[in-house]
């Protein structure tokens, strides 16, 4: 289970402030502090930043603090996925970053984010070296299709490079990330994943991981639906703390029930 509490302040021509938290599940998943001291029901800060949108062209939304990734197909929040645990290729991509992010509009369906965080995985929220992370995407969302391309390089102190040989203050890290959504009929909804994770530095032995996952969902009636998932993970020079050349397949099903009165939009499993 999980709980999301999320405020906001919003006055003409003034900035956003956004915060939210998560506790349950979530919080003891993806709260680094949690996950070391075995607790559950502790809230962590899952984002907290201010937003403001300038008038530049069709509209320049600037946010600075600490941000939700913008990879990825699946969420933190699992009532936006379609099964009710993450996948091992969601494990590929960074969750949460500090910094400042750029998006805006050039079409009705295409929009772009660009911005500069501390660290391609580890949020610190407080950095006080110049090594920053770098990350971008293109988006196409059309009435029954959807498509990001996008990516992150940059400093990397924590996960992957943990595993590596070498100091870790000499790692890089990168994420090439594609992320294709279809909604072929009114009750069937899917989505693909690939994800290309390279480790890199003077001092480290490169390694790479390839991650593919496809997911779907149908609607069995108004409130009750039926979601897969199949992934593949190739993982090389034992980025993971397993044998080299390691590889993962996994299949997740989920059956869940949506309130009626939320009947469009996805709910968290049950």
């Amino acid at each position: 289970y999980e709980i999301i509490l999320v405020t906001g302040v919003q006055t003409c021509a003034l900035p956003i402030f956004h915060v939210e938290f998560a506790t349950g599940a979530s919080s003891f998943n993806q709260g680094p502090d949690n996950r070391a001291t075995g607790s559950v029901g502790t809230p962590y800060l899952y984002s907290g930043y201010v937003s403001y949108l300038a008038p530049v062209g069709n509209g320049l939304q600037v946010d600075l603090g600490r941000l939700g990734t913008v990879l990825g197909a699946e969420v933190v929040q699992t009532n936006g996925n379609f099964n009710i645990t993450q996948g091992a290729v969601f494990g590929l991509q960074p969750v949460t970053y500090s910094g400042v992010s750029f998006a805006t509009s050039l079409t009705d369906e295409i929009s772009v984010t660009a911005g500069v965080v501390n660290d391609v995985y580890s949020d610190t929220m407080v950095s006080s070296d110049n090594n920053k992370a770098y990350f971008g995407q293109v988006s196409y969302q059309g009435d029954a299709f959807g498509l990001n391309v996008g990516g992150i390089i940059g400093d990397s102190d924590d996960t992957f490079c943990a595993f590596a040989a070498g100091p870790q203050n000499d790692c890089q890290s990168s994420v090439v990330d594609v992320v294709l959504t279809a909604d072929p009929t009114d009750n069937i909804s899917v989505w693909a994943n690939f994800d290309w994770v390279n480790v890199n530095g003077s001092d480290n032995v490169d390694g790479n991981l390839f991650g593919a996952a496809a997911a779907g969902r149908v609607g069995l009636t108004d409130t009750i639906g039926f979601a897969t998932r199949l992934e593949y993970v190739h993982t090389s020079n034992q980025l993971t703390g397993l044998a080299d050349d390691s590889e993962l397949f996994t299949v997740t099903g989920t059956l869940d029930k949506r309130s009626e009165e939320h009947t469009s939009e996805l709910q968290s499993p049950i």
